[in-house]
């Protein structure tokens, strides 16, 4: 709690000469007549502006100004403070600050409000840390974050409470709750949220007690709203009639696609229902293709695996895989390369599951395996089609594997994903799927394997050193020679309002590139150990994925927690 007397915004505008004692009079006196704040007042009244305002509140006083936006926001902060008194003071959570995020960041338009300050730290066992922003922006925020969601539910009202039962719903009864404008506005402002955030995924889960709605952002589920379950039947109702799924069944798991235009741009969400005991969760996927790299230089590859890996894709047939845990960027370094290579004079044919961004110029296949048109089957058709390369979604038979080895070996350059821990580790899935150790040392180019890290945000990224005993624990981690990392510098974000007090903004990948050689193709053909090939491999050239996240680790990009994380070397 804050104690002692109160600066005044009228006395500091007089003391600077930007307003005169009689003008401060007159504004006072507007001001009680109207209840308005002594700031708006004096803007009406054309005395000062806004940034003059703001200006001398930052230079005499050391408040930080700052540009805020929907990108700003960590959700965790803006929960903390009760929306009573967000809108009663007119002040706006944003993020922590401190190694131990114990310090609230609050946007304030008037920062002197130290009743606001006291009110929000008694609410939040929090110490305040006020940052200055406009009026018009804590207007945008407010509105934003709560009164559009906020109207759409009290609009329902009524009608939620109608059919709040799951069971004895007939179809006409949730087919008019679902395109009630409350609902259509409710469900518009989440799917609308989850793509200005950046978020792959929006997930409307129904608990117990409340419906509650996360978005994932840069790999990790942030709460964004939690609501009452009343809502669950219109919402799930209507985010079924937009993709197209029967909205009366409600026991079986569905799949459905939306694509809606958003800020200009065209957007497709890939649909999942999924019964729980609560009633239907729903994950919806953002496909945002603003959003998605397509130059290969943009993909976070070293220099030395960006020529491999170029040269892999440049070739004129064979096999090149792009490996990896789910998550882990493949789609994007698959489609990077799609369009690398995806020139007039070329006939480019994919059988994608399902085909998640449409590419200009290429022919698009998708699965359906209803009407019985597999991978293998469009695959087997492909190769009547003349191609120059052929790309399939995913190998994950052996069927599809022995097809996209036959085309490998026909003169096709053939792309494709698959699941695995690392580059070497193809071959042996390859093996495992059935397909013959002869057939595979003549056909695959090469594998890039990879993950995905958090990149440290750049406004607060700070250095440190690695005392003794951290440096101890990442060497046997990550396998190092002991004392490789003790007293190096690295690098961590120590949080922010830009990044929402997470020391985080974006990710970065990191790889390990495979290109084969003959030496490698006879390693493999005598049944050669994984370890042995990648030792192999390693000698002639191919970076670890370990080493090459330890040079962004020691470059800035990402932090060594991040690391092991990644590679999975911690519980």
């Amino acid at each position: 709690m804050r104690s002692g007397a109160r600066v005044r915004l009228g006395e500091l505008l007089v003391a600077e000469g930007l307003i005169t004692r009689q003008q401060l009079d007159e504004a006072m006196r507007v001001q009680q007549q109207t209840g308005q704040r002594l700031g708006a007042v004096l803007i009406d009244l054309k005395y000062v502006t806004e940034e003059q305002i703001m200006s001398t509140l930052e230079q005499q006083l050391g408040i930080k100004r700052m540009r805020v936006d929907r990108d700003c926001i960590d959700t965790a902060a803006m929960k903390r403070v009760p929306e009573a008194l967000i809108k009663r003071h007119r002040v706006f959570p944003v993020g922590f600050c401190g190694r131990d995020r114990s310090t609230l960041v609050l946007a304030m338009s008037d920062p002197l409000n130290v009743i606001a300050i006291d009110d929000v730290e008694l609410a939040t066992g929090l110490a305040v840390q006020p940052v200055l922003v406009s009026d018009h922006e804590i207007d945008s925020l407010i509105g934003l974050f709560f009164d559009a969601i906020a109207a759409a539910q009290e609009e329902l009202g009524l009608d939620a409470e109608e059919v709040r039962g799951e069971e004895g719903k007939n179809g006409r009864n949730l087919d008019e709750l679902a395109n009630e404008a409350p609902i259509v506005k409710l469900v518009n402002s989440i799917i609308f949220e989850g793509v200005k955030q950046g978020a792959s995924d929006i997930h409307i889960e129904p608990q117990e007690r409340f419906l509650r709605v996360r978005f994932r952002i840069d790999g990790d589920l942030r709460t964004t709203i939690e609501t009452s379950m009343r809502y669950h039947a219109g919402v799930t109702s209507r985010i079924k009639i937009m993709s197209g799924l029967d909205i009366t069944e409600r026991r079986l798991p569905q799949d459905g696609r939306i694509q809606r235009r958003i800020e200009g741009r065209d957007v497709d969400f890939r649909v999942s229902t999924l019964p729980t005991i609560y009633g239907e969760k729903i994950t919806i996927r953002i496909l945002d293709k603003s959003r998605l790299k397509l130059e290969i230089e943009q993909l976070g590859f070293s220099e030395h695996n960006l020529t491999r890996f170029r040269r892999l894709i440049a070739r004129p047939f064979g096999l090149v895989l792009v490996a990896g845990p789910t998550g882990s960027g493949k789609t994007t370094t698959l489609y990077s390369a799609m369009s690398h290579v995806n020139v007039p004079e070329s006939n480019l044919l994919t059988v994608e599951n399902p085909v998640e961004f449409r590419l200009d110029g290429t022919n698009q296949v998708e699965v359906n395996e209803k009407v019985g048109l597999t991978f293998a089957k469009a695959l087997r058709a492909f190769l009547r089609q003349d191609p120059n390369v052929v790309v399939v979604g995913e190998i994950r038979d052996r069927e599809t594997a022995e097809i996209a080895v036959e085309a490998a070996l026909t003169g096709h350059l053939v792309l494709s994903t698959i699941h695995t821990r690392d580059a070497v580790g193809t071959i042996e899935r390859l093996v495992d799927m059935g397909v013959e150790r002869f057939l595979i040392a003549s056909s695959l180019a090469g594998a890039v394997s990879q993950r995905l890290v958090r990149r440290i945000c750049e406004s607060c990224r700070e250095r440190y050193s690695l005392d003794r005993s951290l440096g101890l624990r990442f060497e046997a981690a990550l396998g190092l020679e002991p004392g490789s990392l003790a007293g190096r510098q690295v690098y961590m974000g120590k949080g922010c309002t830009r990044c929402g007090g997470s020391g985080f903004k974006g990710r970065a990948a990191i790889h390990e590139v495979l290109v084969m050689s003959d030496s490698l193709r006879e390693m493999v053909l005598e049944g050669a150990s994984p370890s042995a090939i990648r030792q192999g491999a390693f000698e002639e050239g191919m970076v670890l994925m370990r080493d090459d996240g330890l040079d962004k680790v020691l470059s800035g990009v990402t932090t060594l927690e991040e690391l092991t994380k990644s590679l999975h070397l911690f519980d």
